[in-house]
């Protein structure tokens, strides 16, 4: 409740939000069994006892895939270099990303809840946002078709990502 600022009737939109993103990743994962899945639990969902690490998120359901590697702990610059597409929800690992040069997508499919990185950084306009299974699909076959995301690659997500780049690290 203190991501929404105190207010709990954002709560059923973001369980929808949840659900939604599981089931995106759940299609990916099914339709891509030949590619591994690395799920990372995001860091603020740290908490004090091996138990707390067990609680419901987007991706805790998906973990028993035999192309799906979930963790908790593994350093998320490790994480991103050896990736070839990273995807978010509202993340600035997405900088991280692009200073590997990885291609990055946010998923996003409820409008209703808060997108205060999103919009205050302008990670919204610096790559493509998934909104469903068949985008996500989508971009996953084109990289690997094409060895590129053409949406990623937009001329106008360029500039925002240099933007971004160098207002956060001080250079692009």
């Amino acid at each position: 409740v203190e991501w929404l600022q105190g207010d709990e009737t954002k709560i059923p939109y973001i369980e929808k939000q949840r659900e939604d993103i599981e089931a995106i990743l759940r299609s990916a994962i099914e339709s891509n069994p030949d590619i591994l899945f690395i799920l990372k639990q995001h860091p603020k969902e740290f908490f004090q006892t091996e138990s707390d690490f067990l609680e419901l998120n987007e991706m805790s359901e998906l973990k028993s895939y035999p192309n799906v590697y979930y963790t908790v702990a593994d350093n998320i610059t490790d994480l991103i270099h050896i990736s070839d597409f990273v995807i978010g929800f509202e993340s600035t690992t997405a900088i991280e990303a692009w200073l590997f040069k990885k291609p990055t997508s946010i998923i996003r499919t409820q409008k209703d809840i808060p997108s205060i990185t999103l919009t205050e950084k302008g990670l919204d306009k610096a790559q493509p946002i998934t909104h469903s299974s068949s985008q996500l699909n989508h971009f996953i076959t084109e990289l690997y078709e094409k060895g590129t995301i053409s949406e990623f690659e937009k001329e106008s997500a360029k500039s925002v990502r240099d933007k971004i780049k160098k207002d956060s690290i001080g250079y692009t």
